[in-house]
Parts: structure tokens; sequence; C-alpha cells
């Protein structure tokens, strides 16, 4: 009886240590590639949310360009450009009757005029002058008008804007008064001003 050993708890523990040490270098190599296969599913997350990103952005941009296309010939424009001679346009005009000063005065009105607001769509425009001279057919000093978009093509400015000083004549209705392209909406310039002065009597 005095021979028979009992274990302690200091042996239980020495016996179990390995298991322990087992275990745990176990879960450290079956851990691994879990980790490793969440890094790169964050890797790919991130990958497509940049492309993602940058796709969004070029759509945006793209679209950007359309709309800014789109929308151009509906805003003011603000351009005064320093010409002379007649006013071109964007529009295929044929015209029922040539420009002169014998023609000129068969138009229902005539004015020198400034433009101080303009709305653009399509082909055509609305415009408000400031007249400074009228040669026939109105009174007061500003009125609306419709005139040819100033826009001729995408590449090049437009042909008049906001400032832009006009020699404009043309025809009337109930809808009031419309400029004539063809030669009879010039740019200012004091000699063709005194030329309608002189054919107007004015």
């Amino acid at each position: 009886m005095k021979d028979a050993t009992v274990a302690g708890p200091s042996d239980q523990g020495v016996g179990e240590a390995p298991d322990r040490v087992q275990a745990t270098e176990d879960s450290s190599v079956d851990l691994a590639p879990v980790h490793e296969t969440t890094r790169r599913r964050r890797i790919r997350r991130n990958v497509l949310r940049i492309s993602i990103v940058a796709v969004v952005v070029i759509m945006v941009a793209i679209a950007g360009v359309g709309i800014v296309r789109q929308l151009q010939p509906e805003v003011p424009v603000t351009t005064s450009p320093g010409h002379s001679g007649v006013v071109g346009t964007g529009q295929s005009l044929s015209c029922v009757d040539s420009y002169g000063l014998d023609s000129l005065v068969h138009r229902d009105w005539a004015a020198d005029g400034t433009i101080t607001k303009l709305r653009i769509s399509g082909d055509d425009a609305n415009a408000t002058v400031r007249v400074e001279h009228w040669y026939r057919g109105g009174t007061g000093t500003r009125i609306n008008i419709q005139i040819a978009s100033p826009w001729v093509d995408e590449d090049r400015p437009p042909a008049y804007g906001v400032g832009t000083r006009l020699l404009l004549s043309g025809g009337t209705d109930q809808a009031g008064y419309h400029a004539w392209s063809c030669g009879f909406t010039r740019y200012y310039d004091p000699t063709t001003a005194g030329r309608w002065a002189e054919a107007f009597g004015r």
C-alpha cells in the first residue's frame, strides 16, 4: 500500500500539454488559408469597386458632354465678335429677295440696335434689342425680335451675341419683328449705317 503512486495535478498537466500544443499548432495551420482567402476576397472587392467607380465617372463625363452639346444652343451667348458685313448663320436659306438698298427700303422695318439678351433654340433665336436708331417700322428703345441662330457650326464661334451691334431689317407679323438673313441683317459699321439712313431718308 505504501508503494502505490497517485498522479498529482502537476503530472496530469504535463500529460495534457502535448495535446494542447498540437491543438494550437493545428489551429494555426487551418486558419492560414482562411486568412489568405479573405485577403484575396477583399482585394477583389476593392478592385471591383474601383472599376465600377471608373466606369461611372466615364459614363457621367460622356453624358455631361452630350448634355452640354444639347443645351449649348439653349443658353445665352455672351460673345461680341468684331466683324463687318453680312451676319452669317447656320441656316440653309433660300432667299426670296437679294440684298441691296433698292430691296432694303421695301422691308417692313429696319433699325440699328445692340443685342442685350439672347435665347437660342435650334436654328432660331429670340433677342432683346436696344434700338440705337430706327430707320422704319417702329418706335421705342427696346424690341424683341426673331432672328436666325448665331451658331454656324460647333467648331466655330457664334456669329453674334449679347453686346453685338447690328443693322437689322425684315418683316413683321402678329408674333412681332423678324430679322431677315440673306444680307438684310448686317454687322454695324458707320458707312453702311449712313447708307441705310440715306436710303430710308432717316
